[in-house]
């Protein structure tokens, strides 16, 4: 039995093998799309203002965070259809974490708010 090449070697095998199929591609790269966010939210000059920028990235139903984990359950779909059960339970399970990632995000989001709400006035 021969022995599976590294790591690097097979990813860059399947980026030689697929690179006709990536320049048919019309799609940003997949960090550009969050580099507005990015510049936005270091503009951002309240709390409020952070808040809902933040909230709209990695909070939202259609922010990156869960859509990065529908991108890897749809990874595990298609594993599952090409005989891959055991890699397609793996994405899936890599999914769920992104799920604590956002119950997480969500929580941050409440303590930054918190944590720039003005307490009661001193009586």
């Amino acid at each position: 039995m021969a022995a599976v090449p590294g790591s690097s070697s097979l990813r860059r095998t399947a980026r030689l093998e697929a690179a006709d199929y990536l320049a048919t591609l019309n799609l940003p790269g997949p960090s550009q799309s969050l580099l507005p966010w990015t510049q936005t939210l270091a503009a951002a000059e309240t709390a409020a203002q952070f808040h809902v920028v933040t909230d709209t990235v990695i909070g939202s139903e259609s922010g990156a965070l869960l859509a990065l984990r529908d991108f890897l359950r749809a990874a595990g779909e298609w594993c599952d259809g090409h005989g891959q059960r055991a890699l397609g339970d793996r994405y899936r399970r890599t999914s769920e974490l992104l799920d604590v990632a956002d119950r997480l995000a969500f929580q941050l989001g409440v303590d930054q708010l918190a944590a720039a709400h003005p307490g009661p006035a001193p009586a």
